[in-house]
């Protein structure tokens, strides 16, 4: 069993007296309420609706995530089924028969709603040890098979007697099985981390491994996406938007075209002409695109889409009752809950809204500033401005970090690609990456940095020190290693650092020009597996760019957050809370609140002259600096924490609440 040291030197300026941590009733939360809801559709399919005309079949992000039927034609909500115990699914595939099944995260479990029924059959956790099922596809005999993100795995469901075969792990090493598809008996199935394409045989459960074009980047995201017709299979290697997409063609066995810029997540069949459609970027906007995979010829023909959001599921065809769609129409959904439809023989091209409800967004983020509450969205994204009972909401990217700059304006850490973002709350908002406002608009918020060609994908930390802003990063799959990255407002420099090895940058705080951080063991994932033991401080000098101490604070904690107050650093790390001196990095007191468990759910914060201490996702701690104490303020799960002069704010999944802890 692991012991740890609860009390270190401590010097008479804090006081070695009031140790014990009383426990303590704890003041009454005020429900603010939901600040964020949006619908978020990321798997999807077009299939046979229970009255034999083509619907858009797609699962919406929620608690719990909910599988919905819409009309391609006018765009309304003609089913709405619960799957309970799902957050959501990037996997939806029909069956021939109308049949529509449901891969889902973070239980994963496989679900199936048979035509006219009037909910879902939850038919269990595929394998007994994965909690994601990233893609489906479904075979000629109706043999639903499926990729896992875990372990890497693939498995075979058989409707007929309910039995599921297990493939285990196809790449060595990789545990990102995210995408599948099936043609001429095989099935063949592209893996994250690193891409791997592998022809599985889905009888013997043999593998062979196809090797990916030399000039892609496998270690960017790996294969993201993977459709197979007319003995092609469309292979896209990068992430979720603007990567190649390679076609390989099973007759010869070999690669013979690519398509650079190609947006994901779907291509669609071939239509009337033979071709295949799906979105190409140009800058940060795409437009739909005919591909004819024999001459390798790539037409534009719209409708156009704007920002991060226009990736696609469920693209497909549909015979449309309307004199105005003739023949067959292609049909999709994007994420956000809108429909595209282009139709071949008359050109017409339009994107509309459906009426897909919107679902709660956990809260990921918080920051107060002045009396106003900025709360950030999980997966969803989004950035909500809460001023007493004014709630503001704008689509935005998922936010990892919210920092007021001390003017009135705030930059933000934002997921993927760990980009940085300046936002003027007084300024009209305009994101044309997101949430576009009106023709001429100015940016806001501005993009300023973006650290996705160097493998990063979260923003994790920011800090203003002396002028300059600092963001502290988490990778990407590929790397374990974060950095620590200066921007300059004035110039526009931004410089990138290492300054902890293999670690992602995770919080940030300054005393004057000096700059602390703490580290975690992870990268943005799981993998790969981590090579540090525990989480790191570190001191860092801002003039000369580099690092000037660091140190271990809690053996065996896989995080550490810091914050300066007092001339003293102060900090959380799983369940115990430390104090470090901010010249050597020396702690001076350390206490355990709670028992390890390994946890990184936790924040710090500072309301007036107490700090506050978020514990393993649930303990929330007041800690007196002088003389130092510690008691139990409340026990109630949250997700985020953040505080004024007079309040603290905390989320548990989607709800913010005010706390007055006095």
């Amino acid at each position: 069993m692991r012991r740890r040291t609860l009390l270190a030197a401590v010097p008479a300026a804090i006081g070695a007296a009031a140790l014990a941590t009383p426990a303590h009733a704890g003041p009454a939360l005020t429900d603010l309420g939901v600040p964020l809801a949006d619908v978020l559709l990321i798997g999807g399919c077009t299939g046979r609706g229970d009255d034999g005309t083509t619907w858009l079949w797609s699962a919406s992000s929620g608690t719990p995530a909910h599988l919905n039927a819409v009309d391609p034609l006018t765009g309304k909500a003609l089913l709405s089924l619960d799957l309970p115990g799902a957050g959501g699914a990037y996997a939806v595939r029909a069956a021939p028969d109308g049949t529509v099944y449901v891969g889902t995260y973070a239980n994963g479990h496989l679900y199936r709603r048979k035509p006219g029924a009037d909910g879902i059959e939850d038919l269990g956790r595929v394998l007994p040890d994965e909690t994601y099922v990233q893609a489906l596809a479904i075979d000629a005999d109706g043999t639903v098979y499926g990729a896992t993100i875990g372990t890497g795995r693939a498995f075979a469901y058989d409707p007929a007697t309910g039995k599921v075969r297990d493939y285990g792990q196809l790449a060595a090493g990789i545990t990102y099985a995210q995408a599948i598809a099936c043609a001429n008996g095989k099935v063949y199935v592209g893996t994250g981390q690193v891409a791997h394409l592998i022809e599985l045989d889905p009888e013997s459960g043999a593998t062979k491994e196809i090797p990916v074009p030399a000039d892609t980047d496998p270690a960017h995201n790996g294969v993201y996406d993977l459709n197979a017709y007319d003995n092609r299979l469309y292979v896209r290697i990068g992430g979720a938007s603007d990567a190649p997409l390679c076609v390989y063609d099973l007759a010869s066995g070999a690669f013979t075209d690519q398509v650079e810029h190609a947006a994901g997540l779907n291509v669609s069949p071939p239509g009337p002409d033979g071709a295949v459609y799906f979105t190409v970027m140009d800058g940060t906007s795409g437009v739909l695109s005919a591909y004819q995979p024999d001459g390798g010829t790539v037409t534009p023909v719209g409708p156009s889409f704007t920002g991060r959001i226009l990736n696609n599921r469920g693209i497909g065809w549909a015979t449309l009752t309307d004199p105005d769609w003739p023949g067959e129409t292609l049909v999709g959904l994007l994420w956000r809950g809108q429909i595209f439809r282009y139709n071949p023989t008359t050109g017409r091209s339009d994107v509309r809204d459906t009426d897909v409800r919107r679902e709660p967004i956990p809260v990921l983020s918080l920051a107060a500033d002045s009396g106003v509450v900025y709360a950030g969205g999980f997966l969803n994204g989004g950035l909500s401005t809460v001023d007493g009972s004014t709630t503001t909401f704008h689509r935005f990217a998922q936010l990892e970090s919210i920092e007021p700059a001390g003017d009135g304006t705030l930059w933000l850490g934002a997921y993927p690609g760990s980009r940085l973002y300046h936002y003027d709350p007084a300024k009209p908002w305009s994101s044309p990456e997101y949430d576009p406002g009106p023709a001429g608009t100015p940016d806001n918020p501005v993009r300023v940095a973006d650290l996705t060609a160097q493998h990063q994908n979260r923003g994790k930390a920011v800090a203003v020190v002396a002028g300059r802003v600092y963001l502290g990063t988490a990778a990407d799959l590929t790397t374990l290693q974060g950095l620590l990255l200066r921007y300059d407002p004035a110039t526009g420099e931004t410089t990138s650092y290492q300054p902890v090895t293999d670690s992602s940058v995770v919080s940030l705080s300054a005393i004057g020009t000096r700059l602390f951080g703490g580290t975690s063991i992870f990268n943005s994932y799981s993998q790969p597996a981590p090579t540090q033991d525990a989480g790191r401080l570190f001191g860092w000098d801002t003039r000369a760019g580099k690092v000037l101490w660091q140190t271990t604070p809690v053996p065996d904690a896989p995080q550490v957050t810091v914050l300066a107050h007092g001339g003293l650093l102060y900090g959380v790390a799983d369940g115990t809370v430390f104090v470090a001196d901010p010249g050597t990095g020396n702690v001076l007191v350390r206490k355990e609140l709670r028992a390890p468990t390994g946890s990184v759910a936790q924040r710090l914060v500072r309301a007036g002259g107490t700090l506050y201490a978020l514990v393993q996702g649930r303990y929330l701690y007041r800690v007196t600096p002088r003389p130092f104490a510690t008691d139990l303020v409340l026990d109630h799960a949250a997700t985020a924490l953040a505080a004024s002069p007079d309040a603290l704010y905390l989320a548990d999944g989607p709800t913010l609440y005010r706390l007055d802890p006095n």
